[in-house]
């Protein structure tokens, strides 16, 4: 049923039916609920799934690298320096998997208690509360830019 959404999808975008950006949330969903089936793990999946996050916290360094790519070598076009982009920001994700994530995980026991992340997470709501109340008490609410 899944794989029929994917190539319906898929054969629509293909042929001007449908929008990217309807297109892309519809697929990725798709994909998702493919790769969630229960059974054995295997190492490109747990690598592919690691990376995700490190991925989601340095993409910005992928868009420097377009930017910087496209304004050098304008001859080059956007596509280009965006797929350079993209596999840049895979190998910094990829390394900083295996360099820092494995690290930690490997020795998450010896740092990580229960009462430990209770307590990171009482910080952090209070954090949270305390800006909260900053913002709507003391700071009040913002009514534009400042005042000549």
């Amino acid at each position: 049923m899944l794989t029929a959404v994917l190539l319906i999808v898929g054969w629509a975008g293909w042929t001007g039916m449908l929008e990217y950006r309807h297109a892309v949330p519809v697929v990725a969903a798709t994909i998702v609920l493919l790769a969630a089936r229960p059974g054995h793990r295997g190492p490109v999946g747990v690598f592919a799934g690691g990376i995700g996050y490190p991925m989601y916290l340095h993409h910005w360094t992928g868009l420097f690298v377009a930017n910087i790519l496209s304004g050098l070598l304008p001859q080059m076009g956007r596509p280009p320096a965006v797929t350079g982009s993209f596999l840049f920001a895979l190998a910094f994700a990829s390394a900083a998997y295996l360099v820092i994530n494995q690290r930690v995980l490997r020795r998450r026991g010896a740092f990580y208690t229960p009462a430990l992340g209770r307590a990171a997470m009482v910080s952090a709501c209070s954090m949270m509360a305390l800006g909260i109340l900053l913002d709507t008490v003391v700071i009040g609410p913002l009514d534009g830019g400042p005042t000549p």
